[in-house]
């Protein structure tokens, strides 16, 4: 007995990496693309988002008169923020929001739920309020010298939307949590968003000692007894009441000797992931330490940052662990995702060496294939949470002459969308881009539990610079956003854009390993055998009376239905004799349920 679930143990093995080594060889097909409009370099794009219908939100800001479509805005001072959504239907803009005031505004975060849309930004140089709809909030600082920051939602009712509540987050230097004048304050700026249920999580970089949100101070940097306009970050969940909204808790980090010395920086963008109660927060850091979680209680847990590092920090309404990568020259993250207690952290490296982990190793590490360093090296790591500490899994390098924006996980399917330039090699994949610009890419790798494996990858372009810059999951489709800047192919579809601007693009294809065998309430469990199999196949339906009206659809490894057939029972032969041997996936679909099954052909 031991013998044969050996010889069976070995097999299945064989057939994980047969199917790993087909999938790598053959990504899946773009099924569907379409420019969103004309291009314009009028308005500046800062956040992408595509929701589950294939919506597409975009966010940044203008400067005078700018169009969408049919709705033209003029900036109301020298610079207003905006957010737009274009159709699922591919035919225009739904609707346009501007926040807009007297001084410089700018959307800089968004993150989409349902009908529900939540921006953030900065508003207030120049100018002392911003206008969000009806809405209106004042800058703190009554001089217009520095900025404020703001978290809003609007209510998407399709053909229009409307502003229904907002948050100011100013800070101000300060002795002690004593809030000092009005000409003392500092810039603030939301950085990311993120929306989990009724619960929305915002991260921010401030500068001032104190922060307020709408007025009242949320907590006090108290590591010093007066401030230099230095970096600290603020993590802050709101809970959406629907029309209102109240402050969950606020937590963050600072840095040493505020009162001597420059403290911390914060560079680029600061990523949010949630799983559950808990909030996990990444970005780049340049300082001797950090110091975490002390908000108001004058207790801080402090951590070496090495120089410049990628820092990586859980709260669930206190702080509970903090990790690091660092020694290379510089650092990049371009995306946070959680899938139960695994964590995903995309990002990229100049250097020679960087190290994940920090406390006690051994820890992965990752060199760059440039011997100078000075070409930059995207990565993806993990690390597995084991509550009151988190540790680094793994560490994959991609390629130079690549770049990533976004990256989206379900379960241990791991996307990454972004560029690449020149003839590359992802894994045992040589791309060549179009007219040696830059074309967009997609790359998928599987989390193997101990390792990450590159699965496949998949490009798109023309003679133009095109990127991807967002990517969303529904279901079994990837949906990839960003712009391209003249005609660009994907697979058989060809996107039209302006030579000599960005025109903003959406693009999906099929991957039947997202499908689970519950996909959802209404989804039901059935029996396939044999499988591994050869020429066929029984399927076994729970008894019922819609089993005799149930459709089995075969899938191949690039999401292309290749056999159709109708159930004839609770028990139905399935005749595969026309398939190669191959990985596919069996739907299973009565009325609103389905199930999917994976099925090999040998």
């Amino acid at each position: 007995m031991k013998q044969l679930f050996s010889h069976l143990r070995r097999w299945q093995l064989a057939v994980g990496l047969l199917a790993g080594l087909r999938a790598q060889a053959q990504a899946p097909a773009w099924q569907t693309a379409v420019a969103l409009g004309p291009g314009s370099s009028a308005y500046t794009v800062t956040e992408t988002k595509v929701d589950a219908s294939g919506a597409v939100y975009l966010a940044g800001y203008f400067s005078g008169t700018v169009s969408f479509g049919t709705v033209a805005l003029v900036s109301a001072g020298s610079q207003d923020g905006f957010v737009a959504k274009w159709n699922s239907t591919g035919i225009g803009f739904a609707w346009v929001q501007q926040a807009g005031g007297p001084g410089a505004e700018a959307v800089t975060a968004l993150a989409v739920s349902g009908a529900n849309v939540y921006v953030g930004g900065t508003y207030g140089l120049g100018g002392s309020t911003v206008a969000l709809g009806s809405l209106t909030l004042t800058n703190t600082d009554a001089t217009n010298a520095s900025k404020d920051a703001f978290v809003a939602k609007l209510t998407d009712a399709g053909a229009a939307s409307t502003f229904t509540w907002a948050h100011r987050i100013g800070s101000a230097t300060t002795a002690r949590g004593t809030v000092l004048p009005p000409s003392n304050v500092a810039d603030d700026l939301v950085s990311t968003l993120l929306v989990d249920g009724a619960n929305v999580y915002a991260s921010s970089i401030f500068e001032g000692g104190v922060a307020s949100i709408d007025g009242s101070v949320a907590f006090t940097d108290n590591t010093g007894t007066s401030y230099v306009r230095s970096h600290r970050l603020l993590v802050a969940k709101f809970i959406d009441s629907g029309s209102t909204s109240t402050l969950g808790w606020a937590n963050g980090a600072t840095g040493p000797n505020m009162a001597t010395s420059s403290g911390i920086t914060l560079s680029g963008k600061q990523f949010l992931a949630v799983s559950g109660n808990n909030v996990y927060v990444s970005g780049v850091v340049s300082g001797s330490e950090m110091w975490w979680g002390g908000f108001n209680a004058g207790a801080f847990v402090i951590m070496p940052c090495a120089g410049t590092s990628i820092y990586v920090a859980k709260f669930n309404s206190g702080f509970a662990w903090f990790q690091r990568v660092s020694t290379a020259s510089s650092f990049q993250v371009t995306g946070l995702a959680a899938n139960g207690a695994n964590l995903y952290l995309a990002g990229q490296m100049t250097g020679r060496t960087a190290n994940f982990g920090y406390f006690t190793g051994p820890f992965p590490s990752l060199t760059n294939p440039d011997v100078s360093g000075a070409s930059p090296y995207p990565f993806l790591a993990k690390l597995t949470d084991a509550g009151t500490t988190g540790s680094f899994a793994w560490v994959q390098g991609i390629a130079n002459q690549s770049q990533f924006q976004a990256l989206a996980a379900s379960g241990p399917n791991l996307y990454l969308a972004g560029s690449f330039t020149g003839t590359v090699n992802f894994g045992s994949t040589a791309l060549t881009s179009t007219a040696n610009s830059a074309d967009v890419v997609v790359v998928k790798f599987t989390d193997a539990g101990s390792a990450g494996a590159l699965a496949w990858v998949q490009q798109a372009g023309g003679s133009a610079n095109d990127y991807a810059t967002a990517l969303a999951i529904s279901g079994s489709t990837v949906k990839v956003t960003g712009t391209v800047g003249a005609a660009a192919t994907f697979g058989s579809q060809v996107v039209t854009g302006a030579l000599g601007s960005q025109t903003t693009f959406l693009a999906s294809f099929t991957d039947p390993a997202l499908v689970t065998a519950v996909a959802s309430p209404a989804s039901f469990e059935m029996g396939l055998f044999p499988n591994p199999t050869r020429g066929g196949a029984t399927v076994q339906l729970p008894p019922g009376p819609g089993t005799v009206a149930a459709t089995l659809t075969v899938f191949d490894a690039v999401g292309r239905a290749v056999l159709t057939q109708r159930a004839v029972g609770a028990r139905t032969e399935l005749d595969l004799k026309s398939l190669a041997p191959g990985i596919y996936a069996l739907r299973v679909t009565v009325g609103a349920a389905s199930a999917t099954r994976r099925l090999v052909v040998e």
